[in-house]
């Protein structure tokens, strides 16, 4: 499943890339997420926002992307 922004395009981006890396124990780079489908919906300075709407896609996205590369690895085996 590719990546994509559904977040309301008229909400304010509040969720910031480092709080995401948080919620998921690891960091992620906003380049990454772009290759997933997600731009960014704004900046904060030096902080990289999305919409809150997007954070379960996003995980969905990267579940996705996770098994593909798991497949990938065991079927090169």
């Amino acid at each position: 499943m590719a990546g994509q922004t559904t977040g309301n395009a008229a909400a304010e981006p509040v969720l910031r890339l480092g709080q995401i890396g948080t919620r998921l124990g690891f960091s992620i780079t906003a380049a990454f997420l772009t290759t997933l489908g997600f731009t960014a919906a704004g900046r904060e300075r030096a902080a990289v926002l999305y919409h809150e709407a997007d954070f379960p896609a996003i995980c969905a996205a990267l579940i996705d992307h996770i098994d593909a590369v798991r497949n990938q690895q065991y079927a090169a085996a």
